[in-house]
């Protein structure tokens, strides 16, 4: 999916190799640091060198230094990738959107498409930021303080080797459970902005009709499903951090304990426990950051699949470029012949017919009127005629010709009509 996703980043995918450098650098600085530190413990103070001090502080101070024009650089150019990213898909599905027929469009519901086109978007621009932030940052910090930690002490280290998986274990069970959550949440922003489209969309009438009541009730409805949802969503997210918490206290006092002890035999250095504290912390944080990662990647899963849905989603009509297709319309004869339609859920299931078996001729000059109450498909059957929607039985003819042999931009050239 995410691979699917990654076509988008366009002429920012440089900028991904440039983040990864940049992440190279601001790690490289971070993991030195705790290293000088035990040097100027166990070293410089021991021995009272404040030159040897001076000298470890002044390289800290450019470490430091060094790691802030590194990080500064990742964010700006993650920023930068991740907008346009978010303008590359926007653009994929606004194209996509603009060549469907309306049978396309009552399947996914126009405010679902709104939904996907913002909402969606805007959470997958988010993950991609952090992914170039953090996910880049947090295995090498992990890989490498780990190194550094058993370069220092191998017993000490199996605490990290415990700790570890215990964290990732409970990030991803929590994880996978939000994720269905997630997805559903979404769905209920769909039905927020579809009840509050529809009214504004109406508001004339909703007044004129007396209506106000109802329609807050319904929106009353939808808005407390998503309260709803996205409550039992944070809730399930929200065990992440105690756990995490947990964790990580539990093996600092771990370390202490058994670490205090190695410098009382002589074992171990007091700047070398200290280093290995440090190094304990960036480990902890980075499992940290990919846990926060995870949650990202549970939501961004749902969008990226909902915004998917509507990119591979063939349009129903197809436009004609056969043999004929630029013939024109020029009497504007129309003759429906045993014509049947129905409209699909947004399941994708057939509903019933609302035409039936349709026949009439209406010749060039002649006034037709169609009369029927409302939700009888009146503007179902002008809709067949451009091919705003196709006949499911039966065909549909202009000037003697199927609209389907036309091309679409001649037929709808030559017909005028107002819904």
């Amino acid at each position: 999916m995410f691979k699917k996703m990654f076509q988008y980043m366009g002429k920012y995918k440089k900028y991904v190799f440039l983040c990864f450098f940049l992440v190279t650098g601001t790690v490289v600085s971070d993991l030195m640091m705790p290293m000088l530190m035990a040097k100027i413990v166990d070293v410089g103070i021991a021995s009272k060198d404040m030159g040897y001090i001076a000298r470890m502080g002044i390289l800290m101070v450019v470490l430091a230094c060094s790691g802030i024009a590194f990080g500064m650089g990742n964010m700006r150019l993650s920023a930068d990738a991740s907008q346009g990213f978010a303008a590359n898909l926007r653009k994929a599905v606004f194209d996509r959107v603009q060549s469907f027929s309306f049978s396309n469009i009552d399947k996914f519901s126009t405010a679902s498409l709104v939904t996907r086109l913002t909402n969606d978007i805007s959470q997958l621009q988010v993950t991609v930021m952090m992914m170039l932030r953090i996910l880049m940052r947090a295995p090498l910090m992990l890989i490498c303080a780990m190194g550094f930690a058993m370069y220092i002490n191998m017993r000490l280290s199996v605490i990290i080797f415990i700790s570890v998986p215990l964290l990732i274990t409970a990030a991803f069970f929590i994880t996978r459970a939000a994720k269905r959550l997630f997805t559903l949440v979404q769905k209920r922003i769909d039905g927020v902005n579809g009840a509050v489209r529809e009214n504004l969309t109406a508001i004339r009438v909703v007044k004129a009709f007396v209506r106000e009541s109802y329609e807050k009730s319904k929106f009353k409805k939808v808005n407390d499903a998503l309260t709803h949802d996205s409550i039992k969503a944070g809730d399930m997210i929200s065990l992440i951090m105690p756990c995490m918490l947990l964790i990580l206290n539990v093996a600092t006092v771990a370390v202490i304990w058994f670490g205090g002890g190695l410098v009382g035999t002589g074992s171990m250095g007091s700047g070398e426990l200290l280093s290995f504290l440090s190094y304990l912390m960036q480990i902890m944080m980075s499992t940290m950051m990919f846990t926060m990662v995870f949650i990202l990647f549970a939501r961004a899963q749902a969008c990226a699949s909902r915004v998917l849905e509507v990119i591979e989603t063939a349009p129903d009509i197809k436009d004609n470029a056969g043999p004929g297709c630029e013939r024109e319309v020029k009497n504007g004869k129309i003759e429906f012949r045993h014509v049947s339609f129905r409209y699909y859920s947004q399941k994708g299931s057939k509903g019933e017919n609302v035409l039936s078996d349709i026949n009439f001729t209406a010749n060039p000059g002649e006034v037709v009127a169609v009369i029927g109450g409302t939700g009888s498909g009146k503007t179902t059957l002008v809709s067949l005629i451009p091919r705003l929607y196709d006949a499911a039985e039966g065909s549909v003819l202009v000037d003697g010709a199927d609209v389907r042999s036309y091309s679409l931009k001649k037929l709808r050239d030559g017909i005028g009509i107002v819904l």
